[in-house]
């Protein structure tokens, strides 16, 4: 019962939305991270994205950026860290996310 009340009311991109809001600076941080990483500047993106997980691990845009950037720098063993630490995130709230998409090319779990 509380499944589905979970499914009907708490859809999983709901929740991710929220856990991604939670620390509203870590998600300014990763926004203004976006902005870079789409003019090219990837190694200026790190940081930023590395300061927005410090104060919210749990954001999962922030996550998948880092690791997608690690895999274009040919850093697929610490991509694939941060990719294992966002499903296990995901996994304990019981869903799935745009996250399984990245492991192509990286291996398995």
């Amino acid at each position: 019962m509380l499944r589905r009340w979970i499914a009907e009311y708490k859809p999983l991109r709901r929740v991710q939305d929220e856990l991604d809001r939670v620390e509203p600076v870590a998600d300014n941080l990763y926004k203004a991270s976006l902005g870079l990483y789409r003019t090219g500047q990837l190694e200026a993106t790190l940081p930023v994205l590395r300061q927005a997980i410090s104060l919210n691990p749990n954001h999962v845009g922030t996550n998948q950026l880092l690791a997608e950037i690690l895999l274009a720098q040919g850093q697929a063993g610490n991509a694939r860290e941060i990719l294992v630490r966002a499903v296990v995130q995901i996994s304990t709230s019981g869903g799935t996310s745009s996250v399984d998409s990245s492991f192509v090319g990286v291996g398995t779990i």
